[in-house]
């Protein structure tokens, strides 16, 4: 039997949001989901993720601290990609 820890009955009460929802420099959103190492993201998590990577935010599952560094370092290094590319003119599939 899996425990649901958020149940409410409001209507404005959204299943799945990130554990973790924050604003980066230049205003993307991130949202970290926080999990065990063996744990798995719900239904719910899945969709919210996938939803709110459509509108161009930074959705993850972090297993640890090292996760989440990476995960934005990661990000660090796209943006500066993405910027040269601006520079030169070039543009995304």
């Amino acid at each position: 039997v899996r425990k649901q820890f958020r149940k409410s009955h409001n209507k404005f009460h959204v299943n799945g949001v990130s554990d973790i929802l924050g604003c980066l420099p230049g205003g993307r959103l991130v949202g970290i989901e926080v999990k065990t190492k063996k744990g798995r993201a719900t239904a719910n998590q899945k969709a919210f993720m996938e939803k709110i990577g459509n509108c161009g935010a930074l959705p993850f599952i972090a297993r640890s601290v090292e996760d989440v560094k990476e995960q934005l370092e990661e990000l660090k290094e796209r943006n500066k990609i993405d910027r040269a590319a601006a520079l030169l003119g070039i543009r995304k599939p």
